[in-house]
């Protein structure tokens, strides 16, 4: 179901203008309207909801600084996962020359008899080395469990930067919706002015011939300037909301920009139930406090293995080196060392060490028992916040669910309203071309059926809106029954 009202009563609502009009026996208007509809005249430009979307992610400042700042948390990541599981490694390259440019006299070198080939020629001396740092084989998995305390930040990251996406797409949303939404009504606001005008000018044409006097001039003359009213008041609100749209899509619209997806009247089925039991499993708020107990759990694991005396198996490092010199007289000596710490050449070491710590006595207490019952404390405290979070979120879906149901209700309401509005405006004009309505009543009438017409659009807008906050509270992107994400 459309939020535009059926296109058969607006042709209808045009056509009995005319037919008004030629019945008054005037082709041709007055003129007397100072109105203009340069306004409303489009630029050929349209925007769907999709395109807005697209451009919210491609132009969108904090978008852009959610990325940036969940590729940091990748990377604290990702380092975390290499000092666990890949030990550091590092390759160190060494190459020097020496010159000899004069033997000193005095000196052994410049003694007589010395050799005269005494001297370094520039001949170069490389080495080469592959060193491999301490890395630890085993400590009762103390590293992996603060790894996994990372892991979990990084999947809290994860879910917050998709929360983001959803909250921004879902604003984007809304605010499509508001700006087309006012569109719509500056669109039967526009209808409600040519109405008025045309009858203002029938009015004018009718006096000239002596079938009315100055008082329904003047009458449908105040009507048709209370309907210019209306619509400069429907194209500013519109203007606003297509500048609300355009601010948070960082993207500057065109002039006489369309929206062309319309607001559609979707009813969803759910129950509170339903959307709790969807919110324990998605919901933003649900699995950040889920988070925050799983690391609280990681770390009073973690603190009762520090108090205890459990060894750490690791290696103590491996170094191996190649290197090459030459004597003074240009002959090749090579050298090949091994091992780290200066040991001897051609040797490859390996070393192993255990280490024993046992805090008995200390700041946190005998046995670490101070850390031990601080980090149960924050466990607790964890759980308290999970459990008031689930309880705070069961009272906000219950009022979320009522309160889409409720206006449901009011769209059907209002739909009714319209409907009956725009039938008595259809049986108005038949009593009043056999002499049997006035043009009073006639105005009255057109003025129920614009107004009813507004009201649905609203209510429309109302349902929808409701409906993107109750996604956003459960953490969907669509509700059930919302069929590929069409709301």
């Amino acid at each position: 179901m459309r939020t535009t009202p059926n296109s058969g009563n607006r042709i209808y609502l045009l056509g009995l203008i005319a037919i008004f009009w030629i019945q008054s026996g005037q082709a041709t208007p007055s003129g007397t309207s100072q109105y203009s509809l340069t306004q409303n005249q489009k630029s050929g430009k349209t925007l769907s909801l999709n395109e807005a979307v697209r451009l919210a992610f491609e132009h969108n400042y904090d978008y852009k600084s959610q990325q940036l700042a969940l590729r940091q948390v990748q990377i604290q990541y990702d380092t975390a996962w290499s000092q666990l599981y890949i030990p550091q490694i590092n390759l160190q390259m060494q190459s020097g020359s020496n010159w000899t440019l004069e033997n000193v006299p005095g000196t052994p070198s410049g003694m007589a008899g010395a050799d005269p080939n005494n001297r370094a020629r520039g001949y170069p001396a490389s080495s080469i080395g592959l060193a491999l740092g301490q890395y630890t084989l085993f400590n009762f998995y103390r590293d992996k469990i603060q790894f996994e305390v990372t892991q979990a930040n990084y999947d809290r990251a994860q879910q917050r930067f998709a929360e983001f996406e959803r909250n921004l797409r879902f604003q984007i949303e809304g605010l499509y919706a508001d700006a087309r939404i006012n569109q719509d009504v500056l669109s039967a606001s526009l209808r409600s002015v040519e109405t008025a005008k045309a009858i203002y000018e029938l009015m004018v044409s009718r006096k000239k011939v002596g079938k009315a006097g100055d008082d329904d001039v003047s009458s449908t003359n105040s009507d048709l300037l209370a309907a210019n009213g209306a619509y400069e008041a429907a194209n500013a609100s519109m203007l606003g909301a297509l500048s609300s749209l355009s601010s948070t899509l960082n993207v500057q619209f065109d002039e006489g920009l369309t929206l062309s997806t319309p607001v559609d009247f979707k009813p969803v089925r759910i129950t509170p139930a339903a959307a709790l039991a969807i919110f324990k499993s998605t919901g933003p708020t649900y699995r950040d406090l889920y988070t925050n107990r799983l690391v609280a759990d990681l770390q009073l694991e973690l603190a009762e293995k520090n108090r205890m005396p459990l060894p750490t198996v690791s290696f103590s490092g491996i170094t191996l080196s190649y290197g090459n010199s030459y004597g003074a007289n240009g002959n090749s000596q090579y050298a090949n060392t091994g091992g780290p710490s200066g040991a001897p050449a051609g040797q490859l070491n390996v070393g192993v060490t255990l280490n024993l710590t046992l805090p008995i006595l200390g700041p946190n207490g005998f046995l670490g028992s101070r850390t031990i019952e601080s980090t149960e404390i924050g466990r607790d405290l964890a759980q308290i916040s999970l459990d008031k979070g689930v309880r705070a979120a069961q009272d906000q879906i219950q009022q979320a669910v009522q309160q889409l149901n409720a206006l449901e209700k009011n769209v059907a309401t209002q739909k009714q309203i319209f409907d009956n509005d725009s039938k008595l405006l259809v049986d108005v004009f038949s009593k009043m071309s056999q002499g049997k309505a006035t043009r009073l009543e006639l105005r009255d009438a057109i003025r129920e059926a614009f107004g009813a017409e507004g009201s649905y659009l609203t209510q429309v807008l109302g349902y929808y809106k409701q409906k993107l906050n109750l996604a956003l509270l459960i953490g969907v992107d669509a509700l059930p029954g919302e069929e590929g994400g069409k709301r």
